[in-house]
């Protein structure tokens, strides 16, 4: 990809406005990504380049849609292609943030913002795919853990978002479905996760390694929302059908997975958890519910513990 000499102008300042900002897992800088979006959009799409450049300057740096304009203006784009150029990054700036919608996990917040990202421009959708696809190919090559839910994100924002350039969006799915067998998130089927009956289905499912993998899955969900929501009634159960499930697990079965690795798995996030709820309340405002779960977490802990040091 060759840039302009106000592409390259535009670049600059868009660098200056991320700053030290780092890119996750490989600590490069966190331009890197915007111009590889940029660079996997311009394929397809040659008027993406500038909004690709610029798709997280609203929702990651103090950069306002008045001062993106001024700096456009100023280095030569016309009125209109600055405009366009705001306009379709407000699009792609996310809506439903969790300081705005405190009360919606993340699950319910990307839902939300899946059906508004299918009612974007188709400019805007098709810079929304590359960014798609560059954040998989990094997500899964580093973290598989996370990679389970992002990809199940991933596949709610596709199924809503079907107007952009075809050859992005079907470059899209195909990065999606190498995702999801390198995480072995589709093995005969797709993997629902993240609610209580996914929990207690588990229970009828003879044990074996793909139960084992879901399972490590559906715990990372739990714990990826489990600071959106204040319903401490539902935490206590959740975390209970969770132990339920552990239980049904052989005390040894393959070298590969048995009942004390998963248990581990486990205690160490109950343990952050725990250490959040004690630094985020005052103990004398818990009300039951919040000491129920409060309580639960210590006897899960001090279980866990006593299993993984006999």
């Amino acid at each position: 990809m060759i840039l302009s000499a106000q592409q390259e102008q535009l670049l600059d300042f868009v660098k200056v406005q991320h700053k030290d900002q780092k890119r996750k897992y490989t600590f490069e800088p966190y331009w890197n990504h915007l111009y590889s979006v940029a660079k996997i959009a311009s394929e397809y799409v040659q008027e993406s380049i500038e909004i690709a450049l610029c798709h997280d300057l609203f929702e990651d740096t103090a950069c306002s849609e008045k001062q993106l304009s001024e700096f456009l203006l100023a280095i030569g784009y016309s009125p209109a292609k600055a405009d366009s150029i705001c306009s379709t990054t407000l699009e792609l700036t996310d809506k439903y943030v969790k300081e705005d919608f405190p009360l919606f996990n993340r699950a319910e917040r990307k839902s939300l913002e899946a059906i508004r990202l299918g009612k974007n421009s188709q400019l805007a959708q098709s810079i929304k795919y590359a960014d798609l696809i560059d954040n998989a190919r990094s997500i899964v090559k580093h973290d598989q853990n996370f990679a389970r839910v992002f990809l199940r994100e991933m596949m709610g924002i596709l199924d809503q978002m079907r107007n952009g350039n075809i050859n992005l969006f079907v470059s899209c799915c195909s990065e999606l479905q190498m995702g999801l067998i390198q995480t072995d998130l589709i093995n005969n089927e797709l993997i629902v996760l993240g609610t209580v009956p996914d929990f207690k289905t588990f229970v009828t499912i003879p044990f074996d390694q793909i139960k084992y993998k879901k399972m490590e899955a559906i715990l990372e969900t739990y714990i990826l929302n489990y600071d959106d929501v204040d319903d401490w009634a539902m935490h206590s159960m959740a975390l209970k059908d969770v132990k339920g499930v552990i239980e049904q697990i052989p005390p040894k079965t393959e070298k590969h997975f048995d009942r004390i690795s998963l248990s581990k798995y486990l205690v160490s996030d109950l343990t952050l958890a725990f250490s959040d709820i004690s630094t985020r309340f005052d103990p004398k405002m818990l009300s039951k519910d919040q000491w129920d779960f409060v309580e639960y977490l210590e006897e899960l802990l001090s279980e866990y513990d006593s299993l993984l040091d006999p």
